[in-house]
Formats: C-alpha cells, structure tokens, sequence
C-alpha cells in the first residue's frame, strides 16, 4: 500500500483504495485492525551509542584492520616510517569515520523531534484529536496554520494551503499546496504539489487529507 505513488492518482481513486470515506473518515473498529496491522506511526528510536563507541566501531572495518596489519609489518621489517604514515591514514579514516557517524545520530534524533504528539482525525463522522502515534494508512486528517503534518497525507481538500517543507528539500519558501492537482509518478518530492508530509510545517491555510503512509514507511522515516 505505501508503495503507490499517491500523488499520481486522482483522489477518488485514492480514497477507494484506502477504503476510506471523503467525510466520515474510517470506523473506529477499522482503525484499531490497521494499527494492529501497520504498528504505531513512531519514528523508530535506535539505541544510543556513546562517542566513543562510535570511535571505537570504525576500527571494525575491513579496510582499517589491512592497514592496521600492514602497519605492524612495516615495523617487523623495519620501515618505520611507512608504519607511521601507515597509522597516520588510520587515524584520518576512523575520525571522518566518527564525524560522519556522529553527525547521522544527531539527525536522527533532530528528526524525531519534527513529529507531533497530538492530531485532528474524522472518524466515524466526528472530528477527533487523538495521540497522532495512533494514525492508521485510510485516517482522514484535518492540518491548519501552525500544525506539524502527523503523517504522509494526500490532500483532497486544500484553502491557500502553505507548508514548509525545508526539513525535506532546504527550501526555506512555503510550498503552496494544490489538492486538484495530478501529478507524474516519478515526480520528486519537491514537486508532489498534492501531498504533504510527516513532519512539515503548516504556514498558513488549511487543509484534509488522507493518510498514505505512517511511521517508518513515510518519507520522514525512510530519511531516518
């Protein structure tokens, strides 16, 4: 189901395959099967490492223990500058090593932060706001000015909708949304003027959109 490229297809199409209604939104009952099916909508967290256990993992690598190897041997046979600058390599690959380590754990848990803990949801008929971890695929969700998107939505309803997607593309002008629009399946991200994302900002506007994806399969999670 997440696979689809939801933006490519009209949104009736899209609420039929989700087996959503366009105002009732999905029945309570459903909603709890699809939460037992597709888990929680979580940005799984890792465990955490301390920085010197990431320093330590780089000289897991293949490449690092050659080198260390060939460094030794340099010192049995004597060339004991070759051993040095050997090592010197050593130290330069497992520091970049931990830079970019150390970096990519720190993204993730700044990732973390761009979810939201609470949602407004139409089941059953009745808006609801409820814990946006229990957001199911086929949940319609209602985002206005100042709302951090819960999940992946493909919007069918859209007023001056302004979202700042510039977690996902650096851009830092709001993206002005467009419900009625059709777009190629292979568009990027920047171009899905019909969706909007887990973790993006609500500038200004209001829009409803139908949930496409949750947790680790929206495009938040798969940066993660």
């Amino acid at each position: 189901m997440n696979n689809d490229a939801w933006w490519s297809i009209p949104v009736d199409k899209v609420l039929s395959k989700l087996e959503t209604h366009p105002f009732k939104g999905l029945k309570s009952n459903i909603a709890e099967e699809r939460l037992k099916k597709y888990g929680l909508n979580v940005i799984r967290e890792v465990k955490k490492r301390s920085a010197f256990a990431i320093f330590l993992d780089q000289f897991k690598s293949f490449l690092i223990l050659i080198l260390i190897v060939a460094s030794s041997l340099s010192i049995i046979l004597g060339e004991v500058k070759d051993a040095l600058v050997i090592l010197a390599i050593v130290l330069l690959m497992s520091l970049l090593g931990f830079i970019q380590e150390y970096r990519a754990e720190k993204t993730i848990e700044a990732l973390r932060k761009l979810t939201t803990p609470k949602a407004k949801v139409i089941r059953d008929g009745i808006l609801k706001v409820i814990d946006a971890s229990h957001i199911v695929p086929g949940d319609l969700v209602i985002v206005e000015e100042g709302d951090r998107v819960p999940a992946d939505i493909r919007l069918i309803e859209s007023l001056e909708l302004h979202v700042d997607e510039s977690s996902f593309t650096g851009e830092s002008i709001p993206v002005l949304k467009n419900a009625s629009v059709i777009i190629p399946p292979k568009a990027p991200i920047y171009e899905r003027k019909n969706m909007a994302f887990m973790g993006t900002y609500v500038v200004r506007g209001k829009g409803k959109g139908v949930v496409v994806a949750t947790g680790m399969n929206t495009e938040l999670g798969k940066i993660a």
